[in-house]
């Protein structure tokens, strides 16, 4: 890694769509959202939604809904045979819910919405399914035979758009995955203030993720990472290693020791999987962070006397390559008056240009997130450095995700 202060060791591009057109992942999510309005209207419903099938066959996800004033969404994974959406999808049958209460559906969104009936149909191309699509209305009725055919026929062009999409059907749902895992804003820390981006790639979603861990004993965790791979299959892995190091870290105060056992799941588990990742555990008052690194970028420091620099920190190899490496942890001092900004390399690393002989792309990137890093408040922090990373390009690589953390407790 470059210089800086020493650390002590303890999806770009289209997609095919029917008859040969070509459309982005964006113009799918509009055509998916449009289609779900006709739905509605032709229902004369107040919702509609569309749930798809994981990989892994056994659960949906909420991939797009409209509602009465436009595009909602509020992803959810209902268990196949579980739920109305679930049953459907078990029984690959349409049916009817006069009347929901909590102990009817599962997803509790459809309560707070104030939906009252429901009419779904599953999703499905040449035998395969792929999904269930749903109406709601607020006030209550009682759907006739004639409304679920209606439906029925209604989803047949949904699913076919589905299949013909296969690529970017993945990707809508990556991309619900992806809103249900990644936290628009970080939790709230007395004492520390925080601020984070995800931004994914034009065209297809990875496995990039940050997290902020608040435990019991006032510890807190922030990790960045980053799944080798792109779309449903790099999102899902995502997910996994998250709800498993969520879990070492509850039982496990040590960085490098959480990442020993993330590294022996994702071997035992997920045998063709790679992730780097930087784990980093702090606490009140914030004079200190422990990290370990599987093979990740190191975090910039920046203080307040305008100083940027990029914390030199010897990185272990990435989860995925060599379950018996020892892995270390380092103990780094926070000054008084400073900033860590950590990040995924969507946000540094570009592609070379044709002809460009070699150009050390990584480290230009690195320079213009120092350049752009200052110690602010964390949200500023955080849409500076984002500006500055995306303002020489068109298109989005590679996913990025950002993590900005200040300490707000000490004076001096």
């Amino acid at each position: 890694m470059r210089q800086g202060a020493r650390a002590e060791p303890s999806t770009p591009g289209p997609a095919s769509g029917s008859g040969g057109a070509t459309i982005s992942t964006g113009e799918f999510s509009w055509l998916l959202a449009d289609m779900l309005k006709l739905v509605r209207d032709l229902l004369h419903s107040d919702t509609a939604t569309v749930l798809l099938l994981d990989v892994s066959g056994t659960v949906l996800e909420t991939a797009a809904s409209v509602g009465p004033e436009g595009v909602v969404l509020h992803p959810f994974r209902v268990p196949v045979g579980h739920g109305f959406a679930g049953t459907i999808a078990e029984r690959r049958r349409p049916a009817t819910i006069t009347e929901v209460t909590r102990g009817v559906v599962v997803n509790p969104h459809l309560v707070e919405l104030g939906i009252s009936s429901l009419l779904g149909a599953p999703l499905v191309h040449d035998g395969r399914l792929l999904g269930v699509l749903h109406v709601g209305s607020l006030r209550r009725r009682e759907f006739t035979d004639a409304e679920v055919v209606t439906l029925v026929r209604a989803a047949e062009p949904v699913a076919h758009t589905l299949a013909s999409n296969a690529s970017l059907a993945e990707n809508a749902l990556a991309a619900a995955l992806q809103r249900t895992l990644i936290p628009d804003t970080p939790p709230r820390v007395e004492g520390l203030e925080l601020a984070g981006r995800y931004v994914p790639a034009d065209g297809k979603l990875g496995g990039d993720w940050y997290d902020v861990l608040v435990m019991p004993d006032h510890r807190v965790g922030l990790v960045i990472g980053d799944v080798a791979g792109h779309g449903l299959e790099a999102a899902v892995v995502m997910g996994r290693l998250r709800s498993a190091l969520r879990a070492y870290a509850l039982e496990h105060a040590d960085p490098g020791e959480v990442l020993t056992l993330l590294d022996t799941k994702l071997h035992v588990f997920e045998d063709q999987a790679m992730a780097t990742v930087l784990y980093v555990v702090t606490g009140p008052p914030f004079t200190e962070v422990r990290m370990s690194s599987a093979g990740h970028l190191a975090p910039l420091l920046a203080a307040q006397d305008d100083r940027t620099v990029e914390l030199v920190l010897e990185p272990d190899p990435p989860l995925g390559v060599d379950p018996a490496v020892a892995r270390r942890t380092h103990r780094v001092p926070w000054p008084a008056r400073s900033s860590l900004c950590f990040f995924t390399d969507g946000l540094v690393e570009r592609r070379p240009p044709l002809g460009g002989g070699g150009a050390d792309q990584l480290a230009e990137g690195v320079r213009r997130a120092l350049g752009a890093f200052a110690y602010e408040p964390a949200d500023q922090a955080c849409a500076r450095v984002l500006d500055a990373a995306l303002s020489d390009l068109s298109v989005v690589q590679d996913d990025i995700a950002l993590l900005v953390a200040r300490p707000t407790l000490r004076t001096g």
